[in-house]
């Protein structure tokens, strides 16, 4: 379809991305918003990352009781 693959054009109609460096600080505030508003969170972060970052679940919930936390990683959570 007008160059794309049906399949895509399909399943991510309508869906926005945005690439933001959560070490800075114009990052964080955007990703701050970001969480604030969202019901789902889904995080690709290494071990000890999303708590470094301001992410782990209990700061979310923190934020949100009700929010998703998912944690998607190829690293696992614990280990060497």
């Amino acid at each position: 379809m007008n160059g794309l693959s049906s399949y895509f054009v399909w399943l991510d109609r309508s869906k926005e991305s945005v690439a933001v460096d959560a070490k800075s600080y114009e990052g964080k505030a955007i990703l701050g918003d970001l969480v604030d508003t969202a019901d789902v969170v889904v995080r690709n972060l290494g071990p000890g990352a999303a708590a470094r970052l301001g992410l782990s679940a209990a700061d979310l919930h923190a934020k949100g009781p009700g929010k998703i936390v998912l944690n998607m990683t190829g690293w696992g959570s614990t280990g060497p």
